[in-house]
């Protein structure tokens, strides 16, 4: 079972080296991470660039320059492995996420998605809270609960690679890692690792630190379409 490790950037340069870094070192010559980008102006292409020309399972491709999500939606289809991890460009992994990770699929054959804790970070990568996202966030299944107060963090999420494709296009307006985890909780086919496997990096320029209360009223919203929009299709 070989791995796919899908990363979108944008502006990311402070520090995606560090997470470049965490990534590469668990994978096999078999495996590829490949990294969209959104169209960046900081140096963060020159980055990506060098690990590009250094590591021969390393690619880069050009985002369709809309945002996140549907930099996302893009790359995804042009993944070629068996499980697919969903990579911020901004956090650090540690060491043993990708073995342990593939090992819950191999023992999961009905599992689809697999969700993991984590550890949050400073800017400078130092641990910032005693709670981990799970304990923050009172991780529980559900479709409603996790519509009201949701569980799914795309940088802690790994899908088989069927079952991401099956899930595109990603409805616009739509919170992709959201509507992954809501997908799978309407199929019943996510697993809950209770390790935390990465560092994830909290600083200003995070987009969920944006959001005001309506924003958040209209993400909610937006979902329940977005599961409307699912099931019409299954």
């Amino acid at each position: 079972m070989n791995v796919s490790v899908v990363m979108a950037t944008y502006n990311g340069k402070k520090y995606i080296r560090q997470q470049i870094e965490s990534v590469v070192k668990q994978l096999s010559v078999n495996d590829e991470l490949l990294i969209s980008d959104d169209g960046s102006s900081d140096g963060t292409k020159v980055i990506i660039q060098e690990y590009v020309n250094r590591y021969r399972n390393i690619k880069m491709i050009d985002g369709p320059g809309k945002g996140v999500i549907e930099n996302f939606s893009n790359a995804i289809p042009k993944l070629t492995k068996d499980i697919v991890f969903i990579c911020d460009q901004d956090d650090i992994w540690h060491e043993n996420k990708v073995e342990i990770i593939k090992k819950t699929f191999e023992e999961k054959e009905n599992i689809n998605v697999v969700l993991h804790d984590a550890k949050v970070c400073d800017e400078d990568g130092n641990i910032s809270s005693n709670e981990t996202i799970f304990e923050k966030r009172k991780a529980k299944h559900g479709i409603l609960r996790n519509i009201i107060f949701t569980t799914y963090y795309g940088c802690c999420m790994a899908l088989r690679r069927e079952y991401a494709v099956s899930l595109l296009p990603f409805p616009k307006k739509v919170l992709y890692d959201q509507y992954i985890g809501n997908c799978a909780e309407v199929d019943r086919c996510t697993l809950f690792v209770t390790k935390a496997l990465i560092l994830h990096r909290e600083h200003n320029k995070n987009w969920s630190k944006k959001q005001d209360l309506i924003d958040r009223i209209k993400i909610r919203v937006n979902m329940i379409k977005g599961i409307r929009y699912y099931l019409k299709g299954k």
